[in-house]
């Protein structure tokens, strides 16, 4: 006979994550006298298991990126992860004159072909939406309201380093 397992903790819960807030490294101001060249979108998708879900669209103004959705995870293990990624579209303003029509931004994309069963290189498209950041909350984060964030400046440069948020756990 062999010797019996601790039982797996099955209780779960509903955690709940709102109020994030992301600050900026300079202050944006966004005027129409003073239209900039290029206009930034975000949005913040948030997952858990099998759980995702997208914010509402914001754009750059102010010290913060502030989004106002609140997620709720039912059914969330006591040893639960939530990973936040933010994404930025950057689009350019509309100018007065078009003189040039630049041809399309392409990428390699690396992938195994499954009927030659090597890697190949083949030219896509570039992606709209880039991730900038990303970090993992746990349990770990239940009692503060400010965690670290990965960031990419070479997509987006003027984030700060920390994310602010509310989380609560019922």
């Amino acid at each position: 006979m062999f010797p019996c397992k601790e039982k797996a903790n099955f209780s779960t819960h509903t955690i709940t994550l709102s109020k994030i807030s992301i600050q900026l490294k300079e202050y944006i101001e966004i005027s129409y006298k003073d239209s900039p060249k290029f206009r930034r979108f975000f949005v913040l998708v948030a997952s858990s298991g099998e759980y995702l879900d997208i914010s509402e669209f914001k754009t750059e103004k102010g010290r913060a990126i502030q989004f106002s959705k609140e997620w709720s995870f039912d059914g969330a293990p006591a040893e639960f992860q939530i990973n936040i990624k933010l994404f930025c579209l950057k689009l350019r303003c509309k100018d007065k004159s078009i003189k040039k029509q630049k041809a399309c931004t392409t990428f390699p994309l690396f992938y195994e072909d499954p009927l030659i069963r090597e890697y190949v290189e083949k030219r896509v498209m570039e992606s709209s939406f880039q991730l900038c950041a990303e970090t993992t909350l746990n349990i770990n984060n239940i009692n503060q309201r400010i965690h670290r964030l990965t960031s990419r400046p070479d997509v987006y440069s003027n984030l700060g380093d920390n994310i602010k948020f509310h989380l609560t756990i019922k």
